[in-house]
């Protein structure tokens, strides 16, 4: 008898593979005029929900299936190995065979019709089958356009408000979250996230917007715009070290310059720069501005900062790009029209400076030999975060979208956001990227091919990869 229900658990395992299918709730964008196959053979999704050009399907997929196929006109196909969704083995299968599997090794071919027509063993393998439910998976796709430049890799699911994102080698990211405790550590290639966070005292206020990794010190910063600090941990174990306590307020962006070891922290509110000393993780002076400061870059020597300015202290989009002497501690000149300047990026090979201006939807760039115009590029609305990729041939531009109208831009508006890639030879947009709610955190991986961007309100990051 022992022998016997230990077959009958064996062919109970079988059922459990053939039992039912596997549900897969199919996130896609666009989610419009789609042609799903399984096994190349075409089956129908069950459309449960949208938001604008997003779409999840809820789609049944045979547990012996092998591929799903996304096909849309104007669109590479996408496939999708279903063993890397799914965690039941499955394969094609024989259920008279599966039976001879599972019993004749016990009790002998002959008795297996006899064995099933026995309402005790009916009755187990009814209740048997009855327990067993199917796997149920969520996943999102976003297609790729023909003649698209880059192509889609993943999406990964952070927690709240997603704010910014740094690659600290070629597949880990950091993640600092705006309604969270703390910071997350991703690791691109298989998905897995770990939230880290200051001491208590701190983490419970979040806040958290920045983040700069300086490996000559093996660390990560992370800043705090809640309580005007910032935070520094090991980036070997993520290990708190220290916190930095500015005298400004509402702390948001972190540079490094390498050339006087210094760390510099932008204070929104107060108008000023902190000075910081990595060594003590004391400031040790502030820098003030007309205006409030938002990016910051420093020159190829170190000598000079060139600080963002976003908005005037009555919130009127009036800022420039300001260059600063480290040196005698003066602000040199201003430049650029008047706008809402966010964020700057150095390209020390061409000589030039590329910054992003929300008020204009556009992105500058001027020579860093004597700050004259160079280039005027048009872009989407509210373009926040720009990060040069592939050695500098392309910058990308994380365009946040318009704002919702009627509640501000902490809820999601009427339309998404857009990803674009600028050709820095031509100045010209190659390649336009939707991406979803509020795209804003932007970050290049260190070989130049792979970027990840944020979804502020979805609280999801993208990743892709630049082809050629």
């Amino acid at each position: 008898m022992k022998k016997l229900f230990f077959s009958l658990y064996t062919l109970s395992l079988c059922f459990y593979i053939v039992a039912d299918d596997h549900i897969l709730n199919l996130t896609v964008q666009p989610y419009t005029e789609l042609q799903f196959l399984v096994d190349g053979i075409e089956t129908s999704g069950k459309l449960i929900s949208t938001d604008k050009t997003l779409g999840t399907f809820e789609i049944h997929i045979p547990l012996n299936a092998s591929t799903l196929v996304i096909k849309r006109k104007g669109y590479v196909n996408r496939i999708i190995y279903l063993h890397t969704v799914f965690s039941t083995f499955h394969f094609p299968y024989n259920k008279k065979r599966l039976y001879k599997q599972a019993l004749s090794v016990e009790i002998g071919d002959r008795e297996i019709n006899h064995l099933l027509k026995r309402a005790d063993i009916q009755q187990y393998l009814l209740e048997t089958l009855t327990e067993q439910q199917p796997e149920v998976q969520s996943l999102f796709v976003a297609l790729d356009k023909e003649n698209s430049i880059c192509s889609f890799v993943k999406a990964i699911d952070t927690s709240q408000q997603p704010k910014s994102l740094e690659f600290i080698s070629e597949n880990m990211l950091i993640v600092p979250l705006l309604d969270d405790k703390g910071f997350q550590v991703i690791d691109s290639r298989t998905g897995s996230v770990q939230l880290i966070s200051p001491p208590e005292q701190y983490a419970k206020q979040k806040g958290f917007v920045e983040s700069l990794y300086i490996p000559e010190r093996n660390e990560i910063w992370v800043s705090q715009m809640s309580t005007a600090c910032a935070h520094v941990f090991s980036a070997d174990d993520f290990s708190y070290k220290a916190t930095v306590t500015s005298t400004g307020q509402w702390s948001k962006v972190l540079a490094y310059n390498p050339t006087f070891d210094r760390v510099y922290l932008s204070n929104w509110i107060s108008l000023n720069i902190s000075v910081i000393n990595p060594h003590t993780y004391t400031e040790e002076r502030l820098i003030s501005l007309a205006n409030v400061p938002r990016g910051i870059a420093v020159s190829e020597d170190g000598k000079h900062l060139y600080f963002a300015e976003f908005e005037s202290p009555s919130g009127a989009s009036s800022g420039h790009i300001v260059k600063f002497s480290i040196e005698n501690l003066t602000r040199e000149k201003s430049f650029g029209a008047a706008g809402a300047k966010r964020h700057c990026v150095t390209d020390f090979k061409k000589g030039l400076l590329y910054v992003s201006d929300m008020s204009r939807n556009r992105i500058e760039v001027y020579s860093l030999k004597d700050e004259s115009e160079v280039a005027i590029i048009p872009v989407y609305h509210n373009p926040n975060t720009i990060a040069l990729a592939d050695n500098g041939k392309f910058l990308i531009v994380s365009c946040r979208g318009p704002n919702n109208p009627d509640k501000g831009y902490l809820y999601k508006g009427y339309h998404f956001g857009q990803i674009h890639i600028i050709d820095t030879e031509t100045f010209k947009t190659v390649d336009i990227i939707e991406g979803g709610n509020q795209p804003t955190g932007l970050a290049v991986s260190p070989d130049g091919k792979t970027f990840a961007c944020s979804d502020f309100l979805d609280a999801r990051i993208r990743i892709f990869r630049i082809k050629y």
